[in-house]
């Protein structure tokens, strides 16, 4: 089953709530997570911890995009001039243009008036090819990191380690200090192996490469068979 996902992160309750409010007029669902509560950076890949979150189906994420850009009205002499956008240089209002997924369509369409203010040509051409690049990079799956996958093994491994030495002393040690190895290497390794992401389009694709999820997979194997073993040595 497809859980709605993160459309749009908002440094405050109130912006997020007005764009809930305008989507839901037009019939998108949607619903904000406050802040924390996440997966750590290092397996999701984003820190969102200090944002509150707008979520929304997937299938419902261009639509938004385009309800977004269309509703959404920006008077550049009502902008307080101290707001940050007109302290970035042209270079970095294009970066602005062209990850309205990151900066959300109120920032980007104040980028497009702030340049137009300076009188610089905006570039169509150019400002796409650099949103078909930011859509590469967030697409393209991360490599899980040496000492992680270190850690998911060691943690699996040990499980199985135990169950055939019926080495229970360990297991009562591990347990006491909530650390039980098989457990945090089923769900380190069932996170690497299942994690997906949901790109601006909407479309999921695994977070992980294949060789990443390969290890998550082992892993998560791996502590489900030593938990079976130390679990039939324990009562059989």
């Amino acid at each position: 089953m497809i859980d709605l996902e993160i459309f749009q992160k908002f440094e405050t309750k109130e912006e997020a709530d007005e764009v809930k409010t305008m989507l839901e007029s037009h019939g998108v669902q949607s619903s904000i997570e406050g802040k924390g509560g996440l997966l750590d950076a290092n397996f999701v890949g984003n820190d969102y911890n200090d944002y509150f979150l707008l979520m929304l189906w997937p299938a419902d994420f261009e639509r938004a995009q385009l309800i977004l850009m269309q509703y959404t009205v920006v008077d550049i002499d009502k902008v307080d001039k101290n707001y940050m956008l007109f302290t970035l240089s042209d270079i970095e209002l294009m970066d602005v243009i062209a990850k309205p997924d990151e900066w959300g369509i109120y920032n980007y369409k104040l980028a497009k008036l702030i340049l137009q203010q300076r009188g610089k040509k905006i570039d169509e051409v150019a400002i796409h090819s650099m949103e078909e690049h930011h859509l590469q990079d967030i697409a393209r799956p991360r490599s899980l990191d040496t000492t992680w996958i270190v850690l998911g093994y060691t943690f699996s491994i040990l499980t199985v380690f135990i169950g055939l030495t019926k080495a229970y002393y360990m297991l009562v040690l591990l347990y006491g200090v909530n650390l039980f190895p098989g457990i945090v290497g089923i769900i380190l390794g069932r996170t690497v192996w299942k994690t997906k992401k949901t790109l601006p389009n909407g479309e999921r694709i695994y977070s992980y490469t294949e060789k990443s999820r390969m290890h998550g997979c082992y892993m998560m194997w791996i502590g489900v068979i030593g938990i079976a073993i130390t679990i039939i040595h324990l009562f059989i």
